[in-house]
């Protein structure tokens, strides 16, 4: 059976390949996006992604969410970036029958982490319409590590803590060699860190003007999916999204992080998201209360 199995799916990529192909080589006749989502990693993207998607006057790259172009593949060039997007005669097309001009975009939330690849944005695209998801750090963090352990992150969340640099340094004590392995893991999955959004921000606006960026908090995206939506294309200048239903994408029940572990992360966000705070002008969610 399993021998089967792949007997069959060799038409399937070998299509897949003609195809990827066929879209490399008409890239000069390709679009390129038009506004990005650029994160936050476990905080709604894919909801959010695929909302705008469902909109008649937006369109996303074929077959993929994250493209990951201007943090990791940058090198490939930007016919391989293209290769992604509509024709401009099918977007053209797309805009006759709505009557309405057709926006390009795509989401790849690790972009609002690296200031390289936000300079790479802008080199291509100019200072296109940015969106930002902002979750609970503290959730986020959770997520992120639940998704992880279930790859090949095999230690406790405690251990997590305990490995990180940033954790350390704010808790006065000093990491134990033995963990530099996972400390550098940390490192490059930017797990705990991620949720330092004050300081990714102000990377950011130090690059965008600030009103070509619009933050949104994932608590709205979850109570009230519509009109959050509704705030993220009224900023790209469209119309409200109609929907019979709201669902929230990749959603996961699990077990409540530990309330030790909790405080621990409670304290170490607790500066960053003061800061958020008076950076946004607003108040997010997660520190609102009950």
């Amino acid at each position: 059976m399993p021998r089967l199995g792949r007997e069959r799916s060799l038409p399937v990529r070998v299509l897949r390949r003609i195809r990827r192909l066929l879209r490399r080589a008409t890239s000069s006749l390709r679009v390129l996006p038009d506004f990005l989502v650029i994160g936050t990693q476990k905080s709604g993207t894919t909801s959010l992604h695929v909302y705008l998607q469902n909109h008649p006057q937006i369109v996303g790259p074929i077959g993929r969410k994250e493209l990951h172009f201007f943090d990791r593949d940058w090198g490939a060039g930007e016919g391989y970036y293209r290769s992604f997007f509509p024709t401009a005669p099918g977007r053209r097309l797309r805009a006759t029958f709505t009557g309405s001009p057709v926006l390009c975009f795509e989401t790849t939330p690790e972009y609002i982490c690296f200031t390289e690849a936000q300079e790479r944005i802008r080199a291509l695209l100019g200072l296109i319409p940015l969106v930002v998801i902002l979750r609970d750090p503290i959730d986020r963090a959770w997520s992120s590590y639940r998704m992880h352990a279930s790859d090949d992150l095999n230690v406790g969340f405690d251990e997590v803590l305990d490995a990180n640099e940033a954790v350390a340094t704010h808790e006065g004590r000093e990491l134990d060699p033995a963990v530099a392995p996972l400390t550098q893991r940390l490192k490059e999955i930017g797990l705990i860190n991620r949720g330092l959004y004050a300081e990714q921000l102000r990377a950011l606006y130090e690059r965008w003007p600030r009103e070509r960026v619009q933050v949104i908090d994932f608590g709205d995206l979850c109570s009230d999916p519509a009109g959050t939506c509704a705030r993220v294309l009224e900023g790209l200048g469209l119309p409200p999204l109609e929907r019979d239903s709201w669902p929230i994408y990749n959603a996961s029940k699990a077990a409540p992080l530990p309330d030790d572990l909790r405080a621990r992360l409670e304290s170490f966000y607790a500066t960053s998201n003061a800061e958020l705070e008076e950076l946004l002008g607003w108040t997010p969610s997660w520190m609102l209360g009950d």
